[in-house]
């Protein structure tokens, strides 16, 4: 299973060395199946690799797991959810924070790291500390996460890349909240399909659209909505568990 963008357009470690290269083609070559999570991946694979068993399968999120009836009173405008990576570039919800002074922001981010060192994540945690409106949390039980976002308003992304919409995103958007995505893509090619807003890898366009959707009722609806149909859509369990199967019987048989 392909996690990430970087393991098929030569980003990840392993290409930095002739032997990882080698081992990584042939691991695509022979393995008995090869699944994606997207077809901007598939069209990826197809362009350098050979694998006649590839197919895509995207990730299960359950929509029970988040209809609770309790309600919660709205306590951030804005969330920031994920490990502390340097591609997630979680310094940029500091700016995000820094032009809305009057607004409150939650940042939760776990120090489970390959690319940011312990002192680096030090200092995240003191530059967050020193803006009043962020609330800044290390770490949070799976259960504790969704009570949590049923507290946000609006989820914000500010990642320069991912191997899909990551599993902080999915749960965002399952809990009903509208997403702002700085950089990455919603890996389907219609705009009109997507699970939020694209800014363009612009702090300054993500800025306005959370402005309005915090002040505009309607338009908060509409991309609520957008949110938890995107959900339903692409990730309900009922259309991707028989999709797996039948890749397991395909493989089996073959």
């Amino acid at each position: 299973m392909v996690a990430h963008d970087n393991e098929l357009n030569g980003q990840e470690v392993l290409y930095k060395y002739p032997f990882g290269t080698s081992l990584v083609k042939m691991l695509f070559k022979y393995a008995s199946a090869v699944i994606v999570q997207n077809q901007f991946q598939f069209d990826s694979f197809k362009n350098k690799y050979q694998n006649k068993n590839l197919f895509v399968l995207k990730k299960i999120v359950e929509l029970s797991e988040f209809q609770n009836t309790d309600v919660c009173p709205t306590t951030y405008d804005c969330v920031w959810s994920a490990r502390a990576e340097l591609w997630k570039q979680p310094e940029v919800f500091f700016k995000l924070a820094d032009l809305n002074p009057s607004m409150r922001f939650l940042m939760i981010c776990p120090c489970l790291s390959q690319s940011l060192s312990l002192k680096s994540y030090k200092n995240l945690v003191a530059q967050a500390k020193k803006r009043n409106n962020i609330t800044f949390i290390t770490h949070l039980p799976y259960r504790s996460i969704f009570a949590e976002l049923r507290k946000c308003k609006v989820y914000c992304s500010t990642s320069s890349s991912e191997g899909d919409l990551p599993m902080s995103i999915l749960e965002a958007a399952a809990a009903g909240l509208p997403v702002l995505l700085l950089s990455i893509s919603n890996y389907n090619y219609s705009s009109d399909d997507s699970i939020g807003i694209s800014c363009n890898n612009d702090i300054e366009k993500m800025n306005a659209w959370l402005c309005k959707l915090i002040s505009d009722e309607d338009l908060y609806k509409q991309h609520r909505a957008k949110a938890l149909n995107y959900i339903e859509k692409y990730h309900n369990k009922d259309s991707i568990i028989p999709h797996f199967v039948q890749i397991l019987t395909k493989v089996n048989n073959t």
